[in-house]
């Protein structure tokens, strides 16, 4: 999913009261004129007070970015003749120093799940930016609120892939553009244009790994297999998930140990593969094959518990409450949505869909909607906004 971009306010600085802007270079005033302003002074360029989160480490603070791309940031650092350069895959995030007020504000209209007034303030943002980066990011961001206001209003999948793809056009080295192209494809399954997502998933997966790496070819067969899942062909899914989870698997065990940032890569991994064989459970449910659900998710928790492995328990507590819930079991439902929401919730997606199916569980028990089922309902529409599950819960509610 979409990445977690955060940004710095701005810092300006001023001449105390009754300072004298006369005689600017005397040893008087140097004690109030900041770094930055003093080589402005000097006629040399201040630089930007970016700052680049790494995956694992420290930040590297008050740089100028050069650069992003996806296969590398170039920076500049205050003293050093040249130029500096960090892998993209070892870059979290970048904090820019000049961020406009409208971005921000576009930034907190998407995660309260306001689409249509965070567009309009990123396009504002465009307009007022005064760095290249404004337009990449905002271009980027508007893609994604199309593609999440389209699980409310499918027609926005549409315009999701025309920013997708504007994206990829004006900017095609951007360090956005392996996740554009994922949730491109997406945007196409979404739009119910399947056969392209199809084409586009199969090119990805054939050229993902020489192009971004190899997290990026599994989240492509990912991407394949979700496609097939929402036609209905489940069986088809659900051996493409199964395949997925083994190659995820296969990569992990060959990514050496000791390096902080290669563990990282293989967490991601081991999410995805986790992910691959959480909706394997689900083509079950799907299908109509409760039964078979349950069993499936009762060996992942098994294996998770096992292990001490909770990272994937959460989804596998929630597949199978899921199960239960379509067997009317619902006190067994509702005891794996519980495990879910308030044992293993490291995912907030899960812990959504946790919430969700608990009201849902509660309403069907009770025959009708009620204040303890709706409470669960506006728990999610308020502490997740930003998921499916909200959006599910709104309608609910």
């Amino acid at each position: 999913m979409a990445q977690n971009l955060q940004f710095s306010a701005a810092l300006a600085g001023s001449f105390p009261d009754g300072a004298s802007r006369d005689g600017a270079l005397s040893g008087g005033l140097l004690r109030w004129v900041g770094p930055a302003l003093l080589l402005v002074l000097l006629g040399v360029p201040a630089l930007a007070k970016d700052t680049i989160i790494p995956v694992t480490g420290r930040p590297t603070r008050d740089v100028d970015i050069v650069s992003e791309t996806y296969k590398e940031v170039v920076y500049r650092l205050a003293g050093v003749p040249s130029d500096q350069r960090m892998s993209a895959e070892r870059v979290k995030e970048i904090r820019h120093d000049d961020t406009p007020e409208a971005f921000t504000k576009a930034l907190e209209a998407k995660s309260r799940g306001e689409y249509e007034n965070a567009i309009q303030s990123f396009r504002l943002a465009i307009e007022k930016g005064k760095r290249p980066w404004v337009q990449e990011y905002s271009l980027f961001e508007i893609a994604e609120c199309y593609q999440l206001w389209g699980q409310a209003d499918s027609s926005k999948y549409t315009r999701a892939v025309e920013s997708y793809k504007e994206l990829k056009n004006r900017f095609p080295q951007s360090r956005f553009v392996p996740q554009a192209d994922i949730d491109l494809g997406k945007s196409l399954t979404g739009a119910g244009d399947y056969a392209q997502a199809e084409q586009h998933f199969t090119a990805l997966e054939n050229t993902a790994r020489d192009a971004y790496g190899i997290i990026w070819e599994i989240e492509a067969k990912l991407g394949g297999a979700n496609n097939l899942e929402v036609q209905a062909k489940y069986g088809e899914a659900r051996s493409k998930y199964t395949s997925i989870s083994n190659a995820a698997r296969g990569e992990i065990r060959r990514i050496p140990s000791g390096d902080a940032a290669a563990q990282v890569k293989a967490a991601i991994l081991q999410k995805l593969a986790d992910e691959a064989r959480l909706r394997e459970g689900i083509c079950f449910i799907r299908a109509g094959s409760y039964s078979e659900a349950r069993t499936f998710y009762d060996g992942m928790i098994s294996e998770g518990l096992r292990n001490k492995d909770s990272k994937g328990l959460g989804g596998a507590y929630n597949g199978r409450g899921e199960a239960f819930f379509q067997l009317k079991e619902y006190m067994k439902a509702l005891q794996d949505f519980a495990q879910a929401s308030t044992v293993y919730f490291n995912d907030s997606d899960e812990t959504a869909r946790a919430l969700y199916f608990t009201g849902l569980t509660i309403e069907t028990m009770e025959g009708k909607a009620s204040s303890r089922s709706k409470s669960y309902f506006e728990e999610v529409a308020k502490f997740f906004p930003g998921t499916k599950w909200a959006t599910m819960a709104k309608v609910k509610m």
